[in-house]
């Protein structure tokens, strides 16, 4: 997206949960601009660089990298070109746009423990997890650069987590490229697309799941953590006092009636898709070509962040084996939890 800014920590960011911040303050020593900042090549910081940093120097050093981050991705021609991943990603991992909340943001929906990650990451088609990582950003670039064009504007993301078991995480046969693969998509929507998130609904969460977020949320940000609610079966009220039934698909219990991934939304997508393979330009080819597989801890550690929690990575393994499946080894470079939802 020509515009889009989307944002990187100076520091490498991280887990599962950054974005959505720690509890843990910093002393705020940074509070102007660099005088070094190259304000003709980078111009004016992006507002949501500086509200998802509150401090202008680390706003400045994130919003330096997301700038070139895309200039060497050739991020501003992502839109316009074609997307030869796009049905692959689509048709292994259920991922749709479906109408808007009461207050118009749009309703993103993600369900993990649908997705065939086997085939996603053992590239059946050739498609790498570079490519993978890219689909992504050309999925927020096209919501934020196409479908929702206002600078400061927020999404409501729900995460059904139907059928996700812990072996998918921690000793499954693709577990730790999976987990790897999540890890590196998320640093890219968390470092980029900074304060986008509205509200986060994770849905149909299992007892590891919750048990996990009471471990994690006392180092969660209050302001942050109102921002995300973890539920149970018995989701439906406080789902639809965000979301208007009307709007919600059947699956998830609301009145709307419309095949689930057939919203005008991901109608209008396709069409764009479509135009895109006719007169769309070249697929982006990285200098190296992208990667073809993730090192087994690569991704987290390329996420890490400063802060000690390397116990969580042993909680896991430790729910997973309560969970009745055998838990790999932890890895030492896990990414501190409160780091997961970053960006938020």
């Amino acid at each position: 997206m020509a515009a889009l800014e989307a944002s990187k920590p100076a520091k490498k960011s991280s887990s599962i949960f950054s974005g959505f911040g720690s509890s843990k303050k910093k002393a705020v020593d940074d509070s102007v601009l660099p005088a070094d900042y190259d304000q003709e090549k980078y111009g004016e910081i992006n507002v949501r660089f500086i509200k998802g940093t509150k401090s202008l120097g680390e706003a400045a050093r994130r919003w330096i990298a997301t700038c070139d981050w895309r200039e060497q991705n050739d991020i501003a021609n992502l839109r316009l070109s074609k997307q030869p991943c796009f049905n692959f990603v689509k048709s292994n991992y259920p991922h749709y746009i479906h109408k808007q909340a009461r207050n118009g943001m749009y309703c993103y929906y993600e369900r993990p423990g649908l997705a065939d990650f086997g085939n996603l990451i053992t590239n059946q088609e050739g498609h790498t997890p570079a490519d993978i990582v890219r689909h992504y950003s050309f999925i927020t670039e096209y919501i934020w650069e196409v479908l929702d064009t206002e600078p400061e504007a927020k999404m409501v993301s729900i995460w059904d987590c139907t059928g996700v078991k812990m072996s998918d995480l921690s000793g499954g046969p693709y577990a730790s490229r999976t987990r790897n693969l999540m890890k590196a998509t998320m640093a890219t929507m968390q470092q980029h697309y900074p304060e986008r998130s509205g509200k986060l609904f994770i849905v149909n969460a299992p007892s590891w799941f919750t048990n996990l977020w009471r471990m994690i949320s006392p180092h969660i940000d209050p302001a942050t953590k109102v921002k995300i609610s973890i539920l149970g079966k018995n989701y439906h009220t406080e789902l639809f006092e965000f979301i208007d039934p009307a709007n919600v698909p059947v699956e998830f219990g609301g009145t709307d009636e419309t095949p689930f991934g057939e919203s005008p939304q991901e109608v209008a997508l396709r069409e764009y898709i479509a135009d895109l393979e006719t007169n769309g330009k070249e697929p982006f080819t990285p200098s190296g070509g992208g990667a073809t597989q993730f090192p087994e801890e690569e991704a987290a550690e390329e996420v890490a962040s400063e802060g000690d929690v390397d116990g969580v990575a042993d909680d896991l393994a430790k729910l997973a084996t309560e969970e009745g499946g055998a838990a790999e080894p932890a890895p030492k470079a896990a990414a501190p939890p409160q780091q997961f939802f970053a960006g938020y």
